[in-house]
């Protein structure tokens, strides 16, 4: 199991990766993005809790003429590249753990490959409104960045049924697609 690592161990991690600047559709994730378009409707507002260097933000961007995007990540590295292809689009640089998801006034809450990262992931959830659709993507392997992985629903269950209202867990792949609202 790795350990939580820091916005410097990020910007590195993104910068060397071939995977983190390809575009949307060639990108490794992009089965996950797909499937989480199908949980947003023209004139939602998206709020992408770690979001990377953009890549979600793109092919949302070019599936929708109408949503509006706030991107949150704390990788500044991560934050230029998104700002760079979807220089529409709203982006953060700050912690996910201390934005105040009140004020963001979000209709459906993305946290794609963020939660298996962070060791206060709860905590993360609980700061999230209630009654927002939220769409959890989530690993199935380790890696030296993940404080977590899941291997089968019930243990994603068990670990946040205080936070989600489950309506769909689906395995894709590597993954775990889960969509839900908040409690």
């Amino acid at each position: 199991m790795g350990e939580q690592r820091d916005a410097e161990w990020y910007d590195e991690a993104i910068r060397s990766s071939k995977s983190y600047h390809l575009q949307s559709e060639e990108a490794p994730w992009y089965k996950l993005w797909s499937r989480a378009c199908k949980d947003i409707k023209e004139g939602d507002i998206v709020i992408d809790i770690g979001c990377g260097p953009g890549q979600t933000a793109e092919l949302i961007q070019n599936r929708f003429e109408d949503v509006g995007y706030i991107g949150i990540d704390f990788s500044k590295y991560a934050i230029s590249q998104a700002k760079l292809k979807c220089p529409n689009y709203h982006f953060r640089c700050t912690d996910i753990l201390t934005v105040n998801y009140e004020e963001c006034e979000g209709d459906v809450f993305l946290a794609c490959e963020v939660l298996e990262h962070i060791d206060d992931d709860l905590l993360l959830l609980e700061r999230i409104p209630s009654g927002k659709k939220i769409v959890i993507t989530l690993p199935t392997f380790d890696d030296p960045g993940h404080v977590r992985y899941f291997t089968n629903v019930q243990d994603i269950v068990t670990r946040y049924y205080g936070q989600i209202a489950f309506k769909k867990v689906e395995q894709l792949g590597g993954h775990f697609y889960i969509l839900g609202e908040t409690k």
